[in-house]
């Protein structure tokens, strides 16, 4: 049961609910009585977000977009990632894959916005510290008040990582950032 999965498969019955142990205190179920058509093919955002000042290399996730970060070996970077729910906006899943290698540096800076009330948003993070490497994730989500929108960071950790993040949320109909970390207790 998932939130991607329901929108990829149009089936209600795929939504979490308070049966889940993990989904527990967001019930999506009870809250999802019709899923909102799929959102239109992933386009440019012309949009502002809140680190457009900050810019330098930037992804925009508008609308079920994929895409991926490395940080090469040795290398400190800043990237912006903004996850964007357009004007015509229905329900989508983005992926974002993010890998920095040993003694690597990255810093991210992630924004949640929309453009229209009523989209169902699921973001999919897969992130990968390597040894001795570093992440700084900050995560400002502004979310519409009619949204659903669903964030969940899968962080794995090798030997020496450190992983920091703030999250600073605005509130929606239903909005979830969760991250999950794998630790190997080996000076992480």
């Amino acid at each position: 049961m998932s939130l991607a999965r329901a929108i990829e498969t149009g089936d209600l019955a795929q939504l979490p609910s308070r049966r889940d142990e993990d989904w527990r205190w967001t019930d999506l179920r009870g809250l999802v009585r019709t899923l909102p058509p799929t959102s239109p093919r992933p386009r440019d955002w012309l949009g502002e977000g809140p680190f457009d000042e900050l810019k330098g290399s930037w992804i925009d996730l508008v609308n079920g977009a994929t895409a991926a970060i490395r940080v090469e070996r040795g290398a400190a970077e800043t990237w912006g990632v903004t996850v964007v729910a357009d004007a015509d906006a229905g329900s989508h899943v983005s992926r974002l894959a993010i890998e920095v290698e040993e003694g690597g540096s990255l810093t991210l800076l992630e924004s949640y916005q929309g453009a229209v009330e009523g989209y169902l948003a699921d973001t999919e993070l897969t992130i990968e510290v390597g040894p001795n490497a570093r992440l700084e994730r900050i995560v400002i989500a502004e979310d519409l008040a009619g949204a659903v929108s669903v964030s969940i960071a899968h962080v794995r950790l090798s030997l020496a990582a450190t992983f920091a993040q703030t999250i600073v949320t605005s509130g929606a109909r239903r909005q979830r950032l969760e991250t999950r970390v794998s630790h190997p207790g080996a000076g992480a």
